[in-house]
């Protein structure tokens, strides 16, 4: 299970595939290619396993290996890669690097992380606008809590908290249900929804103006989840920068 997702930036490779065709032909490739990974690991466990996402990737119109899908749809991934290369939008220099996956299980630690990037300062621009938004209720996370009772999709059952003091006797809580609601629980993003997402967690300045932080890419100490979260942003930065929407399949 995961998220995908893809900046809706104009192109060659959209002019020959529709939006959904694009996210099937990704899905398709990221199943086979794990599992030929776990076939490669142990393939007298897992060959068969292979070969049946083999079927099933060809069965969804998608190429793998050279491989055409049914006729309608049969694009050959090799050929559209190509124009990935050099694209302004493909930070990662793969194919369809305007893109990527966030996979489940979601961790802990990712969100901690993503609770750690918001505004330290509820006092200045990002943090008067993050109280603002979390006050009026839109993303109140109850739909990422109801996924909670699912472990294939949620490491922990409970939310992490970041609590600020604004005054003496005054706090102000949010969670990472919220957050996460936020970024990937309201469908496609669009541009003034993503510049909202990239600057409230550091990836972009009040102007939408990508940050090239240090920061902001993937670490050696990141886990998967932190590390895909990291490029998600930065393609949040892009569309939002870019005045685009941000695709989301969840």
């Amino acid at each position: 299970m995961s998220v995908d997702y893809f900046a809706e930036y104009p192109c060659s490779v959209r002019a020959a595939v529709s939006d959904g065709e694009l996210f099937r032909i990704e899905t398709a490739r990221r199943v086979a290619d794990d599992a030929m990974a776990a076939m490669r690991g142990n393939p007298e466990r897992h060959g068969w396993v292979a070969a049946q996402a083999i079927k099933i990737t060809k069965s969804r119109g998608a190429v793998l290996g050279g491989l055409p899908g049914p006729p309608s749809e049969a694009v050959c991934v090799d050929d559209l890669s190509r124009y990935c290369r050099g694209c302004r939008a493909n930070p990662h220099g793969t194919a369809f690097g305007c893109g990527g996956t966030i996979q489940f299980p979601f961790t802990q630690a990712a969100e901690r992380w993503m609770l750690s990037r918001l505004p330290d300062d509820l006092g200045g621009p990002a943090g008067k606008l993050l109280v603002r938004v979390m006050g009026q209720q839109r993303f109140d996370g109850a739909s990422i809590e109801f996924a909670r009772e699912r472990p294939e999709i949620f490491e922990s059952s409970v939310a992490a908290e970041r609590t600020w003091r604004r005054f003496p006797l005054r706090r102000f809580t949010v969670s990472s249900s919220r957050i996460i609601h936020m970024m990937l629980g309201s469908g496609d993003l669009q541009p003034h929804q993503s510049r909202l997402v990239a600057y409230l967690l550091g990836y972009s300045n009040e102007k939408a103006e990508p940050l090239a932080r240090t920061e902001n890419a993937p670490g050696a100490s990141d886990d998967v989840t932190i590390t895909e979260l990291k490029h998600f942003l930065r393609a949040a930065a892009f569309a939002a920068a870019s005045r685009v929407t941000l695709l989301v399949d969840a």
